[in-house]
């Protein structure tokens, strides 16, 4: 049955260019995660060029709360400077899977970085945003928290959601990903309304 389930979702699924890119983690075979836990050694407590903290949110030693060693986590997934397209996929897949568990103050927290994350990586966060309604409902509800009190503050790290559209759309998009996309930007604005 899940692998009927796959097989729809993946028929589905517009492949076009976010797999250019990378593919989001979900999608690679076990064999293949296999094979990026053994290159990157993320089961071993030697250094190496996967940062320990992500290492041990990945075996499921630590679990991200309010707390500064989270914030470490979220900047490593979101700032690192990689170029290796699995470990891209899977430093997304850890911090998509922060977003869709947090709540409370780690969830207002998260909201500073998304925008930041579509930015860098806007075709897996199209990718996520199709895979799971609750997460785009989540995300359409921080990005809009987000830009409507960043209109209001004076600080200049803020991005506007009028920037953010435009950087976001200097990707080139397939039609479907570009629609549906301008889809989530319109949700976003007319839930900035709501707060007012």
């Amino acid at each position: 049955m899940k692998i009927k389930i796959l097989l729809i979702l993946l028929l589905m699924f517009d492949f076009g260019k976010c797999f250019s890119q990378s593919k989001i983690w979900q999608l690679y075979s076990s064999e293949s995660k296999m094979q990026i836990e053994t290159k990157y050694e993320l089961f071993s407590n030697e250094q190496t060029l996967v940062n320990n903290l992500v290492k041990e949110f990945y075996k499921g030693n630590f679990i991200p709360s309010d707390n500064k060693t989270t914030l470490i986590l979220i900047d490593t997934l979101v700032d690192s400077k990689i170029s290796d397209t699995a470990l891209i996929s899977l430093y997304n897949f850890m911090f998509f899977r922060i977003l869709k568990n947090s709540d409370g103050a780690l969830t207002e927290n998260l909201e500073s970085y998304l925008p930041k994350f579509i930015l860098k990586y806007p075709f897996l966060f199209i990718s996520h945003l199709k895979f799971d309604e609750n997460l785009r409902r989540k995300m359409v509800y921080l990005l809009a928290e987000y830009f409507y009190y960043s209109g209001k503050s004076n600080f200049e790290n803020n991005i506007k959601i009028s920037e953010f559209e435009r950087l976001v759309f200097l990707n080139s998009f397939n039609n479907s990903d570009e629609v549906y996309l301008k889809e989530f930007v319109i949700q976003v604005k007319n839930m900035m309304k709501d707060f007012d």
